[in-house]
């Protein structure tokens, strides 16, 4: 790995009511060729990144309530604090930025509109309170669906759910320990769901074919790819226009890039450590944005070899 120029923009101040103000450019070129460019730094473990039309990036910082917003340029600033903590964002259609939420009381799913209001859109599922939430993905029909990770490895009570279209949250399935990553394939006839369990020795990739009605096929999961022979940590991901699966994974500082048959088939290295979740944005959707959970947390660009998935 060969480091490029530094140009360094401002200095950096971190606290509730302070944006971070360290943005650096930094370039990495790569063994394979992939451009990785550090784009903003300071964040407190960021995760669940997004990006709006004019291509800003928004990530939440887990260990408090800011939603930071990252210009192209690399300039951070605070868009909201949700207060509590949060765990992944997605924009709908007109524009309004969705939080994975986790706060005593108020654990579910909020909304934050293009001026920084924030409502609450669901704390319960079939009448039962969410007891967590993580990692989110638009689904068919404008269904929004997510997961609800559990610790218990005897009986199992992680959890997927569905908000419908009529507002009515619903549990899609269940029986899963730490139920991580989501994301759908272009059709959205199939749903991916990242599993750990065991102290992370154990993890699935499962995918679930989805009902018209939203519901899960009662044929239930079936596996797409199982991590092995060593303590894997993977976290977000997203398929690209070519219909591979690019996973972050936590514990090699990586991306993977995971076939349509489900075999790993690239990986391209992530500067820091940790990271947890990627997001396809720019022009032509050929740059993934990826946080990292280093010390301070980062945020890089990682030209790809593909276009995102629309």
């Amino acid at each position: 790995m060969a480091p490029g120029s530094v140009l360094w923009l401002n200095n950096m101040r971190i606290s509730r009511s302070v944006i971070p103000c360290l943005c650096l450019l930094l370039v990495f070129t790569l063994e394979a060729g992939a451009q990785v460019q550090l784009l903003a730094s300071g964040f407190r473990f960021p995760e669940g990144p997004a990006v709006d039309r004019e291509g800003n990036v928004y990530l939440v910082n887990i260990q408090d309530g800011i939603i930071n917003k990252v210009t192209p340029g690399g300039q951070v600033s605070v868009f909201a604090d949700t207060g509590g903590t949060n765990q992944s964002l997605l924009f709908d259609a007109q524009g309004a930025l969705y939080v994975c939420h986790n706060e005593p009381g108020r654990t579910g799913i909020l909304k934050v509109d293009p001026a920084g209001g924030i409502s609450v859109v669901t704390t319960s599922s079939d009448a039962r309170p969410i007891h967590r939430t993580n990692d989110m993905a638009w689904g068919k029909d404008g269904r929004l669906y997510f997961t609800s990770p559990g610790s218990d490895i005897i009986h199992p009570n992680g959890e997927i759910h569905y908000i419908d279209r009529d507002g009515a949250t619903h549990r899609f399935a269940s029986g899963l320990v730490f139920a991580n990553g989501i994301t759908f394939d272009r059709e959205k006839n199939y749903l991916y769901v990242g599993e750990e369990r065991a102290g992370r020795e154990l993890g699935w990739l499962w995918r679930y074919k989805v009902n018209p009605d939203g519901s899960a096929d009662k044929a239930g999961k079936e596996l797409f790819y199982q991590f092995s022979g060593k303590r894997y940590g993977f976290d977000g991901m997203k398929f690209d226009a070519n219909g591979n699966l690019w996973v972050a994974m936590f514990s090699e500082s990586e991306l993977w890039c995971l076939s349509p048959e489900g075999k790993k088939v690239d990986s391209i290295k992530i500067p820091g450590r940790n990271p947890t979740n990627l997001i396809f944005g720019g022009p032509d959707r050929q740059t993934a944005y990826v946080t990292v959970n280093d010390k301070p947390g980062k945020l890089f660009s990682v030209r790809m070899p593909a276009p995102g998935m629309p």
